[in-house]
């Protein structure tokens, strides 16, 4: 998978332990704030589905909310 939108990512250069915050904690607030204002939240969603991301928030979604937007892609293409 081509990554070069890393480079345009809206957390580069963030710690990226913020992105591994615990539900309901002001890291999980922060992470999803930089995550709706970044240029390439598609891509990294995208990329955090086809890796199977269950540990961090990418493209603006905790991973219980990802793993509920498989669950919805899988019903529809059923």
């Amino acid at each position: 998978m081509e990554l070069d939108w890393i480079e345009k990512a809206a957390c580069r250069g963030t710690d990226p332990e913020v992105f591994a915050a615990l539900p309901g904690t002001r890291d999980e607030s922060l992470a999803l704030s930089i995550c709706a204002g970044c240029p390439v939240r598609l891509e990294c969603l995208d990329e955090a589905l086809a890796t199977a991301d269950e540990t961090t928030i990418r493209g603006g979604y905790t991973p219980s909310e990802r793993r509920e937007l498989m669950r919805d892609r899988l019903q529809i293409n059923a």
